[in-house]
């Protein structure tokens, strides 16, 4: 593990490098969202007009049903490929966040002296940020995965004189992990004061680098209550602020590389309508998945 003064300089030129990347990656997001618009309204032009043809009498029945059968292609394959991006969300949705925190949990496993280094590290340079940081600091975190609060729980905890709290979400799975088992037997039922003790543990000398600026409660207001993705934007934040040097299991980027292969082997499920099923079947894995 690299942990050190010098380690954290070599780092930063990576850091500020993968920042930029990330950038350039999210213009590539913003424009496959245009291109999926523009197929769309590509698709919704061409009925139209294949309904004008047919109405005049300009094409042959065969010619009608030619420019049909492409049209209709073209529908199965973007509808296809929703219900692939559907699976995928659904599935980072429920099992996500839980299943990085058990691995960073397993990672420290009689790690004792490694992250006390890591974090005494952090306690030196946490006054006077790199620029990593800094650029670490001003960036937008990923969307994760889209929020459906519908298939969150509502784990607000209903203090002495509050009837209605605001609603805290988190996944089945995950706040298993946060909790560290039923919610009815946690000592504290606040879910912040368990997420902020989660971050620490995990996270080590997370305050020092980015407690001012990016503290549990900062976190909740970014990401609408929803504890799944505050915990993954601190770890997207502090992994780029410590490098996979000194800390291998974090998430530098997004999505994680270990997606690509689990996708690849769901885009056959998805493409045969079982989208609906798998993701049922992956919510319901997920509530009761092992680490």
């Amino acid at each position: 593990m690299l942990c050190s003064r010098q380690g954290f300089a070599h780092v930063r030129e990576q850091t500020t490098l993968r920042l930029r990347l990330e950038d350039a990656e999210a213009m590539k997001t913003k424009h496959e969202k245009a291109q999926q618009q523009l197929v769309a309204l590509q698709l919704k032009l061409k009925t139209k007009e294949l309904e004008i043809k047919k109405a005049d009498g300009t094409l042959s029945k065969q010619e009608v049903k030619k420019e049909q059968q492409a049209i209709d292609k073209t529908k199965s394959s973007e509808k296809q490929k929703k219900q692939l991006a559907d699976f995928v969300n659904l599935r980072r949705l429920n099992t996500l966040a839980a299943h990085i925190a058990k691995r960073i949990k397993k990672h420290w496993s009689g790690k004792r002296k490694e992250w006390t280094d890591l974090a005494t590290v952090a306690a030196h340079l946490g006054p006077s940020p790199t620029a990593a940081v800094l650029a670490n600091k001003e960036k937008l975190a990923p969307e994760f995965f889209k929020a459906d609060v519908s298939r969150l729980r509502n784990v607000a905890h209903k203090g002495w004189g509050v009837k209605r709290p605001p609603p805290e979400w988190c996944s089945r799975e995950f706040s298993v992990v946060v909790f560290g088992g039923s919610i009815a037997e946690a000592k504290n039922p606040n879910l912040k004061f368990n997420l902020r003790n989660l971050i620490k543990d995990l996270l080590p000398g997370y305050g020092k680098f980015l407690g001012a600026g990016f503290n549990v409660d900062t976190l909740m207001v970014n990401n609408n209550s929803i504890a799944d993705l505050c915990f993954l934007e601190a770890l997207w934040r502090y992994t780029n602020c410590v490098g996979l040097l000194a800390f291998p299991c974090g998430l530098d980027k997004w999505p994680p590389e270990e997606e690509d292969e689990t996708s690849a082997k769901e885009a056959s499920c998805a493409a045969t309508g079982g989208a609906a099923a798998s993701s049922s079947s992956c919510c319901e894995g997920g509530a009761s998945g092992s680490g």
